[in-house]
């Protein structure tokens, strides 16, 4: 079963989409699977925007509260974006974890920039990544 709002969870990493799989229930928050002890890597896919931006946001912070203080928010697969996208990003730097962000599209990438232009700064910093490979080397968790 899958609908047209919220998000899927996969694997070893969380993936945030524009789809529910039968695994998620929009009520439900299932636990992170970390990486490791400090960082987890996140897929977003789809529109990060409504009800997907506002399950980010969400698992952004849970992740926060478990002591997560690396995101490795991959980015590739977004389609479009709109400023609750940006604000669920925002929302994360401002609880003082660090986001690597793989770069999207380039519409993606200039609307998170700026918002966070537009605010003043957070604890928590944004950094950019061509791959996921140096985005996950950036964190720590390669070899």
């Amino acid at each position: 079963m899958t609908a047209r709002h919220g998000a899927r969870w996969s694997g070893g990493t969380t993936t945030v989409s524009s789809s529910i799989s039968d695994r998620l229930r929009p009520s439900s928050e299932p636990a992170a699977e970390k990486i490791d002890a400090r960082a987890t890597l996140l897929v977003v896919t789809g529109k990060l925007r409504g009800s997907a931006a506002k399950t980010l946001a969400r698992k952004l912070e849970a992740l926060s509260q478990t002591g997560v203080r690396q995101v490795v928010l991959d980015l590739r697969s977004v389609r479009s974006i709109d400023s609750l996208g940006g604000w669920a990003i925002r929302q994360a730097l401002e609880l003082g974890g660090d986001i690597l962000a793989v770069a999207g599209p380039r519409e993606v990438v200039f609307a998170i920039e700026t918002d966070a232009r537009r605010d003043p700064p957070t604890p928590g910093r944004l950094r950019w990544f061509e791959s996921i490979h140096e985005a996950l080397g950036a964190a720590g968790l390669l070899p």
